[in-house]
């Protein structure tokens, strides 16, 4: 999703959210993510300023104090014509601070480089041998991705397809790449 962001030149705009939204983001991200709750207020402070940051591709930040913390996009529904928004989903910044906050999804060594170097889809294969271990989740789950003998993510992913279906096929696409270490939106600091 940011592996060609460049912050310079893709930021359309950058508008000062109401104090009255923090409160819904902060509901929303415990809803979305219970292990949250904890640290929610540390994460959306009361008084802190909120800002919404418009990238192209209908993708949308969230800073809190001109620091970038969260990010979403929107998808049309190819039935109904409808805009479907995927909750906000925490920056890398965050789920290395906290990184038990999303569900787990461990590769095997040799699916690394092509996810880091690449930054290409996770592939079922690379989740199912003896070196990979998987949370059970549905599809359109937001997963932290991490490497076999490692402790930190390297990623943040949204499954194609539960995690039980993952084991199934044993094939294809498991979890589309949404945000890496190194990518556009890890260069972007704050705004």
């Amino acid at each position: 999703m940011f592996t060609k962001f460049n912050a310079a030149t893709d930021v359309s705009k950058v508008t000062l959210l109401k104090k009255s939204i923090a409160k819904k983001v902060s509901n929303d991200l415990v809803e979305n993510f219970p292990l949250l709750e904890e640290v929610v207020e540390e994460l959306v402070p009361k008084k802190a300023e909120l800002e919404g940051v418009r990238l192209p591709d209908n993708v949308e930040l969230l800073a809190v104090d001109k620091e970038i913390r969260f990010f979403r996009w929107s998808e049309r529904d190819a039935e109904t014509g409808e805009i479907d928004h995927y909750p906000y989903v925490p920056t890398m910044r965050i789920l290395l601070k906290y990184p038990n906050i999303l569900p787990r999804f461990q590769m095997d060594a040799g699916a690394i480089k092509f996810v880091l170097k690449n930054q290409s889809d996770v592939m079922a294969p690379g989740l199912t041998n003896e070196q990979a271990h998987m949370d059970e989740v549905d599809e359109n789950t937001p997963v932290a991705l991490f490497a076999h003998g490692k402790e930190h993510p390297f990623g943040i992913g949204l499954t194609i397809m539960s995690s039980a279906e993952i084991k199934e096929k044993n094939a294809g696409v498991a979890v589309k790449l949404l945000h890496v270490l190194n990518d556009g939106l890890w260069k972007m600091k704050g705004i």
